[in-house]
């Protein structure tokens, strides 16, 4: 493979409670028959890192029709490359003000979320926790975890992440540290 890049596929909704129950060795299976090399997923979650020659968008309109052919359930596919999550871990806004990886997340999203109503949400009074947004990322610190967070109850009163996916900092940074091979 040419220009051989490492990225993750976030797939949203995989494994959570009883609903979409998705095998993470099955994942696997599916992502090298498409040809994807080095496959690798973490937690049960919908983490699938790979390398590839293609597209991130490519590949993620090839996982997300494979999918349901083979396993029967719809899922979107957010794909990240490895210098996109990379930044994501460097560009860490919330750093000075979280004390625990497992209460801090992000959201990524397809597309960045429009600019007024990104300025709403980032005008609000979320005490405890925080949140700030960087292109298709949100990021929010809910430091009495997401049961009691303004910060979960304002990304939902703006449905701004039920196009996203959500992983805490644990995951990303394991995310991270995985594509960096």
């Amino acid at each position: 493979m040419a220009d051989v890049e490492r990225q993750v596929a976030l797939l949203r909704g995989i494994n959570v409670g009883k609903a979409k129950q998705l095998p993470m060795e099955a994942l696997r299976a599916l992502a090298e028959e498409l040809g994807f090399a080095d496959v690798a997923t973490h937690l049960r979650s919908g983490n699938l890192v790979y390398a590839t020659d293609e597209a991130s968008q490519v590949a993620a309109a090839r996982l997300e029709a494979a999918i349901p052919e083979r396993f029967g359930l719809h899922s979107s596919v957010l794909v990240r490359t490895a210098t996109q999550i990379a930044a994501v871990v460097a560009h860490d806004p919330l750093r000075a003000v979280s004390a625990n990886d497992s209460r801090y997340h992000v959201v990524f999203l397809p597309e960045p979320p429009e600019a007024d109503g990104a300025a709403e949400l980032l005008a609000l009074d979320l005490a405890p926790d925080a949140l700030a947004i960087e292109g298709r990322e949100v990021y929010y610190w809910c430091p009495n975890g997401m049961s009691d967070s303004r910060a979960v109850d304002a990304l939902a009163a703006a449905k701004l992440a039920r196009h996203g996916t959500d992983r805490n900092w644990n995951t990303v940074a394991r995310l991270a540290q995985m594509l960096a091979g």
